[in-house]
């Protein structure tokens, strides 16, 4: 089921390409769910937990089709500092690059993405932003990474929501007693 509020063409296509993969069936996908500042994708089933996916596409020529990663990538895997908001918001997520001939994916869990360091620079994407801070993976061999055709990806985001999950379940089962801490805001997940 796929609900396509103020979707845009290249998330429409990754739900679309999610929606036919077996493993997927029982997530119901909505596109922006609460608006175009939100998450791009969520992905919710019954008995499930709920899954997050932030789109973002690259500008042509930066990534051609036969390249693995976009050959403009001077610095590493960059994922703005303002997306951090997402990742508070829907611990289970993952990012989701993909290049404008929808040929290749890069995809990292968020969880990943956003314990690596903070780095400032401009890009040609980014100079008309005030804060052009990056979470920034540096190595391309780091194993948070999956680099792929877009033909696998729906098998990938399926494996990371199976793990994801499985995380979550073991966490709760052996944490017996969670920490208080008196200057902290208490916030549900």
């Amino acid at each position: 089921m796929v609900d396509y509020k103020a979707a845009f063409s290249l998330e429409k296509k990754v739900i679309e390409l999610l929606t036919e993969h077996e493993k997927l069936k029982r997530y119901k996908f909505v596109l922006h769910p609460n608006t175009k500042f939100d998450i791009d994708i969520l992905a919710t089933a019954p008995g499930y937990e709920e899954f997050a996916i932030e789109v973002e596409g690259t500008e042509k020529g930066k990534w051609p089709a036969d390249a693995p990663y976009p050959l403009s990538w001077k610095n590493g895997f960059s994922v703005p500092t303002r997306k951090k908001k997402f990742y508070d918001k829907y611990p289970l997520s993952v990012f989701v690059k993909l290049n404008p001939d929808f040929t290749r994916a890069a995809l990292a869990p968020m969880s990943y993405v956003f314990s690596q360091g903070i780095e400032e620079y401009d890009n040609d994407s980014s100079k008309h932003f005030t804060c052009n801070e990056f979470y920034l993976i540096v190595s391309p061999e780091h194993p948070a990474l999956c680099f792929t055709k877009v033909d696998n990806l729906a098998e990938v985001v399926s494996t990371h929501f199976k793990y994801l999950s499985e995380l979550k379940r073991v966490n709760a089962k052996y944490t017996d007693m969670r920490p208080v801490f008196p200057k902290a805001k208490r916030k549900e997940i």
